[in-house]
C-alpha cells in the first residue's frame, strides 16, 4: 500500500524512476516474490533521495520569485 501511495505522489513530479521502482514493489508483493524486495527497496531510498533533493533546488531557486 506505502509503494502505491508513493507511486501516486511521485507521479505529480514525474519522478518516473520513483513510479518504476514503486511499481516493482508492488508486482513484487503482489506476486509474493518477496525476495525481491530488499533490493528494490534500497533502489527506491536512492532514488526517493534524488527527488527530493532535486526538490530541493526547485524550492530554493524558485522562493524569491
Amino acid at each position: 500500500r506505502a509503494a502505491h501511495t508513493l507511486k501516486g505522489a511521485s507521479a505529480n513530479y514525474n519522478a518516473t524512476a520513483v513510479i518504476e521502482v514503486a511499481e516493482q514493489i508492488e508486482r513484487n508483493v503482489r506476486d509474493e516474490n518477496l525476495a525481491a524486495i530488499p533490493a528494490a527497496l534500497d533502489a527506491l531510498k536512492k532514488h526517493v533521495a534524488a527527488m527530493n533533493t532535486d526538490l530541493s533546488h526547485f524550492i530554493r531557486q524558485h522562493s524569491d520569485q
